[in-house]
């Protein structure tokens, strides 16, 4: 079986994989329809073209479901794409463990790690709001599985609080070195600035975009779900709910990326540039981990404007 990491131009493939997408569109010069996919792995994603598909095909093929994919790999526009030739629903038993990315950290070492900020955080009220999370019942399971993303950054399971934990950690750096900053109110930030994202994306078969996720987003479910907690809080001020509500609302750092409002306190300025920071390196990383080894440039990353990567091989990152 082979890997959608492992796959290069001039390979034939015949593997399960995970239906992440699937569109029908009509040919131009001909009569007919063909399926434009997505397949996927733990390792990764892939665009698939079936051009002579047959119409009961097009009925069958769904997502979020895994098929036996025949096909051809090919390059177009410096990436790698399936022709396909066949789909059949498999007969083997599903692992649903290789369809998944996950993080590289367990659960068990990422929640560790989220529970040792919590006595750091000198402010009582910030505490108790992120002690909430951790306590709950319904949101921790969810904020400990969910994805931050569907193909950009920490896009697989336990992405989101392994990227929150990131930012707890760059957060953490700026605050020791600029001493008028209010540590708990930026870590506090940083837990929460994206906990939208655990209802705005599915965490499996596929990590799309719920009805809710779509039709509100996770700056607004965020946003809304803080209050909530807030007023579970006996006598937090509403200066303080307004700070946090801030620093969600506005960590996307300009109103063309989906701020609601632009950062206007220090606190508000770092959390946006940890966030860009944390996301660039792990889009980064991503790029770097679907290049042949021995490569020094990635293929073209759409969401860093189609720009090559350079990855030098005799990096010892000293």
């Amino acid at each position: 079986m082979l890997n959608i990491a492992d796959l290069s131009s001039g390979q034939t493939t015949e593997a399960l994989y995970l239906i992440s997408e699937r569109s029908v569109r009509s040919h131009r010069n001909k009569p007919g329809q063909y399926l434009q996919l997505t397949l996927q792995d733990r390792t990764g994603t892939v665009k698939a073209m079936y051009w002579d598909v047959p119409k009961n095909v097009i009925d069958e093929v769904q997502t979020g479901a895994v098929y036996k994919v025949s096909g051809r790999v090919e390059s177009y526009m410096d990436s790698v794409q399936v022709r396909v030739t066949g789909i059949a629903r498999p007969t083997e038993e599903i692992d649903w463990g290789q369809f998944l990315p996950e993080s590289k950290r367990s659960a068990e070492e990422l929640t560790a790690d989220f529970d040792a900020f919590i006595p750091t955080l000198k402010d009582p009220h910030y505490r108790e709001l992120v002690q909430g999370l951790r306590n709950h019942p319904q949101m921790w399971p969810r904020y400990l599985v969910s994805p931050a993303a569907t193909v950009i950054h920490h896009s697989y399971l336990r992405g989101l609080i392994e990227h929150s934990l990131n930012m707890c950690w760059l957060c953490d750096k700026l605050a020791e070195q600029y001493s008028e900053v209010n540590r708990s109110l930026l870590i506090t930030g940083a837990i929460f600035h994206d906990i939208g994202k655990m209802y705005e994306y599915d965490s499996g078969p596929t990590f799309q975009r719920t009805t809710y996720g779509e039709l509100i987003g996770h700056i607004a479910i965020g946003d809304n779900l803080v209050v909530k907690m807030a007023q579970e809080i006996d006598g937090m001020p509403k200066e303080k709910v307004w700070q946090i509500r801030h620093l969600i609302l506005s960590h996307h750092g300009q109103m063309e990326w989906g701020a609601p409002v632009l950062p206007k306190s220090l606190e508000g300025f770092l959390l946006h540039y940890a966030d860009n920071i944390d996301a660039k390196v792990s889009t980064f990383r991503l790029a770097a981990d679907k290049t042949s080894e021995g490569e020094d440039w990635t293929e073209r990353v759409f969401s860093l404007d189609h720009r090559r990567l350079y990855i030098p091989q005799d990096n010892t990152g000293s």
